[in-house]
């Protein structure tokens, strides 16, 4: 049986997050890449939903990038959990794009 899963981050410390961004290649239909949900956490035990991303096309075979607006978000801990529609895609890298000032 298919499962999802799920990526875990440790930023190392609390930062203020602007964008998320995932390099992926969807293998056979370019809407497989049907959800994403960004979960954070300050302390690593008691995560919060940060919200549920959707609209995610590319061609298939082809990489791409999909940015994500966080809104700044401040936290340390990111779960990242990606949701198929079909057999999956590849992911070949995952940015945090800080806010520094």
């Amino acid at each position: 049986m298919k499962k999802n899963p799920s990526l875990s981050f440790d930023l190392g410390s609390v930062r203020r997050i602007g964008v998320l961004r995932i390099y992926y290649q969807p293998w056979d239909r370019a809407q497989e890449l049907s959800k994403v949900k960004v979960e954070v956490s300050l302390d690593n035990q008691k995560f919060m939903t940060f919200n549920e991303y959707t609209g995610f096309v590319s061609e298939k075979s082809k990489g791409v990038w999909a940015e994500i607006d966080l809104k700044a978000i401040k936290a340390r801990y990111f779960r990242i959990t990606p949701d198929y529609d079909g057999w999956g895609n590849q992911w070949g890298e995952v940015e945090f794009w800080e806010i520094v000032n």
